[in-house]
């Protein structure tokens, strides 16, 4: 919640581990669920805007969290098979996880105190 993040947007990003580019489709299908009319299905970008949870900050924080969080599964193994242990393999998750979570709760606080 610090950084702006619900449910729908925490299952994203950890399928985003599996491939960043997996963020956004499963962003549309978590929005999808519920009661929804399949003959009338409304872009992802519609139901953002109508959401009220949703804001720039929001928006700025999830950005900046998806380009520093850990890096897919691909590069992990490539960290793990280059460093020969799993030592650089945990580092770059953690490391990489917490810093992108530091700076996507401040731009979202300072986002928020910007935008309202």
């Amino acid at each position: 919640r610090p950084a702006g993040f619900d449910w729908r947007t925490d299952i994203a990003l950890l399928a985003g581990i599996a491939a960043k580019e997996a963020v956004v489709a499963t962003m549309g299908t978590a929005y999808a669920l519920g009661e929804q009319d399949p003959e009338d299905a409304a872009p992802l970008a519609e139901r953002l805007k109508g959401d009220a949870s949703w804001s720039k900050a929001t928006a700025l924080s999830l950005m900046l969290f998806v380009l520093l969080y850990s890096p897919c599964f691909v590069a992990l193994v490539v960290i793990r098979q280059e460093a020969g242990s799993w030592g650089w393999l945990v580092f770059s998750i953690v490391f990489n996880t917490a810093l992108a979570y530091a700076v996507a709760v401040t731009a979202y606080q300072v986002g928020r105190a910007v935008w309202g």
